[in-house]
Protein backbone atom coordinates (compact mmCIF):
# COMPACT_ATOMS: atom_id res chain seq x y z
CA UNK A 1 0.00 0.00 0.00
CA UNK A 2 1.31 3.45 -0.87
CA UNK A 3 1.66 6.19 1.72
CA UNK A 4 -0.84 8.37 -0.19
CA UNK A 5 -3.53 5.68 0.16
CA UNK A 6 -2.84 5.44 3.89
CA UNK A 7 -3.01 9.20 4.34
CA UNK A 8 -6.25 9.38 2.32
CA UNK A 9 -7.78 6.69 4.53
CA UNK A 10 -6.69 8.59 7.60
CA UNK A 11 -8.19 11.79 6.23
CA UNK A 12 -11.53 10.03 5.57
CA UNK A 13 -11.45 8.53 9.06
CA UNK A 14 -10.96 11.97 10.61
CA UNK A 15 -13.66 13.59 8.47
CA UNK A 16 -16.17 10.89 9.39
CA UNK A 17 -15.86 11.00 13.17
CA UNK A 18 -16.92 13.34 15.90
CA UNK A 19 -14.66 11.67 18.47
CA UNK A 20 -11.00 12.34 19.22
CA UNK A 21 -8.34 10.66 17.11
CA UNK A 22 -5.16 9.09 18.45
CA UNK A 23 -2.31 8.28 16.06
CA UNK A 24 0.56 6.14 17.26
CA UNK A 25 3.62 5.19 15.26
CA UNK A 26 5.94 2.57 16.69
CA UNK A 27 8.51 0.04 15.59
CA UNK A 28 7.46 -3.60 15.46
CA UNK A 29 10.42 -4.53 17.68
CA UNK A 30 9.75 -1.85 20.31
CA UNK A 31 6.85 -0.77 22.46
CA UNK A 32 7.94 2.87 22.62
CA UNK A 33 6.22 5.30 20.27
CA UNK A 34 8.19 7.20 17.63
CA UNK A 35 5.25 9.55 17.20
CA UNK A 36 2.06 9.95 19.16
CA UNK A 37 -0.55 12.50 18.12
CA UNK A 38 -3.86 13.26 19.73
CA UNK A 39 -6.29 15.21 17.58
CA UNK A 40 -9.49 16.57 19.08
CA UNK A 41 -12.37 16.95 16.65
CA UNK A 42 -13.58 19.06 15.06
CA UNK A 43 -10.10 19.82 13.77
CA UNK A 44 -8.84 23.36 13.74
CA UNK A 45 -7.57 24.81 10.47
CA UNK A 46 -4.14 23.37 9.74
CA UNK A 47 -4.32 20.42 12.19
CA UNK A 48 -4.60 17.83 9.41
CA UNK A 49 -1.76 19.36 7.37
CA UNK A 50 0.49 19.55 10.44
CA UNK A 51 -0.20 15.92 11.31
CA UNK A 52 0.48 14.66 7.78
CA UNK A 53 3.69 16.70 7.63
CA UNK A 54 4.93 15.11 10.89
CA UNK A 55 3.99 11.65 9.67
CA UNK A 56 5.76 12.09 6.32
CA UNK A 57 8.87 13.51 8.00
CA UNK A 58 9.01 10.63 10.45
CA UNK A 59 8.68 7.99 7.75
CA UNK A 60 11.32 9.67 5.58
CA UNK A 61 13.68 9.93 8.55
CA UNK A 62 13.43 6.20 9.19
CA UNK A 63 13.76 5.36 5.50
CA UNK A 64 10.29 3.95 4.98
CA UNK A 65 8.88 6.57 2.63
CA UNK A 66 9.72 7.04 -1.01
CA UNK A 67 7.27 9.27 -2.81
CA UNK A 68 4.98 7.35 -5.15
CA UNK A 69 6.63 3.99 -4.47
CA UNK A 70 5.26 0.90 -2.80
CA UNK A 71 6.54 0.63 0.75
CA UNK A 72 8.76 -2.31 1.63
CA UNK A 73 8.73 -3.79 5.12
CA UNK A 74 12.32 -4.27 6.27
CA UNK A 75 13.24 -5.62 9.70
CA UNK A 76 11.89 -3.37 12.45
CA UNK A 77 8.81 -2.45 10.41
CA UNK A 78 7.06 0.76 11.37
CA UNK A 79 3.47 0.22 12.43
CA UNK A 80 0.95 3.04 12.22
CA UNK A 81 -2.18 2.69 14.29
CA UNK A 82 -5.10 4.97 13.55
CA UNK A 83 -7.52 4.78 16.47
CA UNK A 84 -10.89 6.44 16.50
CA UNK A 85 -12.10 6.85 20.08
CA UNK A 86 -15.79 6.98 19.20
CA UNK A 87 -17.51 3.76 18.13
CA UNK A 88 -15.57 0.74 16.86
CA UNK A 89 -14.49 1.83 13.39
CA UNK A 90 -10.74 2.02 14.09
CA UNK A 91 -8.26 1.54 11.26
CA UNK A 92 -4.86 -0.08 11.58
CA UNK A 93 -2.15 -0.30 8.92
CA UNK A 94 1.15 -2.10 8.98
CA UNK A 95 3.82 -0.58 6.78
Amino acid sequence: MEIEEILESLEQCIKNTTGAIMINVSREDSSSALLSLHLPTPLRVGDMDAMIYKLRRLLREYGFLTEGAELDAPEGTVIIHFKVHKATNGISYTI
